[in-house]
């Protein structure tokens, strides 16, 4: 079967951080963009947990400074990180990608490998290196294998010092804060059935905020005399001199991945007439790596 290796990239482009009100917390900001959900949330939080009224009220009202119960707290992180575009969720959605593959024979890929290139801290850096060790720990939480890079290397996606770690056949690029429908594997299934097709299509790219390239095609362009761009409309010209074709759809409604019109995203769970066609035409390659 077909393997495809995920590569999580820094945050797209397009994304306006979210910035929590005067007086607010990063959980205040998941809230008021997530009314219902947070509601569910704290309705199933309460029944499972046979909780007490006062702490419902507490958890509706966002008074986290007044409970005390730290596996409480655990989930309302995990809520938080789920709703606002951290890695957490992007790993959280292909880590679930993953398991619902399993004993699936009728799919046209398996999803073999997850990987999130970091920058290596400076060693007498304590706050990177407390972050690098809580990347760490998420990662592993995942199943998601770090890649540190030097340094020395100039931002972005270093593609080209990567390989070496890439097992899967097709490499599918997409931004960290990003999650996937829940239907996330057919915009995907598309497109690795399209490049199956024939051994000539070299890349697909979705044009808004994700790509899938051939991990041979990576390799023989990376034994050339010029470095192995990350950037796909580069890579599409490289590619398409070494007698590959282009393709791809830039179509929100077959986004590989998804990121809300509330963080400046193209969201496929809107109606089309509320999407934000111009999300299409800015471009997210360049700022692929980073440190958040």
């Amino acid at each position: 079967m077909t393997t495809v290796t995920a590569v999580v990239a820094g945050s797209p482009a397009q994304l306006n951080q979210p910035r929590p009100l005067p007086g607010e917390e990063p959980a205040h900001v998941a809230i008021r963009n997530n009314p219902g959900r947070w509601k569910i949330f704290v309705d199933r939080l309460v029944s499972e947990r046979s909780a007490s009224v006062v702490l419902r009220e507490y958890l509706l009202a966002g008074r986290f400074s007044e409970i005390h119960n730290p596996d409480v707290l655990k989930e309302v992180e995990q809520f938080v990180n789920i709703c606002l575009p951290t890695p957490f969720r992007t790993f959280r959605a292909l880590s679930r990608l993953q398991r619902t593959q399993q004993g699936q024979s009728n799919r046209s890929y398996t999803l073999l490998e997850i990987l999130w290139p970091r920058e290596s801290p400076h060693q007498g850096d304590r706050e990177a290196n407390a972050l690098a060790e809580r990347s760490k720990e998420m990662a592993q939480s995942f199943g998601v294998k770090l890649i540190w890079l030097p340094t020395s290397v100039a931002r972005g996606l270093d593609l080209q010092g990567m390989l070496p770690e890439i097992k899967g056949d097709f490499v599918w690029v997409l931004p960290a804060g990003t999650t996937l429908p829940m239907d996330s594997h057919d915009p995907l299934e598309r497109a690795i059935r399209h490049l199956t097709g024939s051994n000539q299509r070299g890349i697909y790219a979705d044009s808004i905020a994700s790509y899938v390239v051939r991990t041979s095609c990576l390799r023989e362009l990376a034994g050339g005399t010029r470095p192995l761009p990350s950037d796909p409309a580069v890579l599409g010209r490289a590619l398409r001199l070494s007698g590959y074709e282009l393709t791809g759809d830039n179509d929100p409604e077959f986004a590989l991945c998804e990121l809300e019109t509330e963080y400046g995203g193209w969201s496929r769970r809107l109606s089309r007439s509320e999407r934000d066609s111009s999300a299409a035409s800015r471009p997210w390659w360049r700022n692929l790596f980073s440190r958040s």
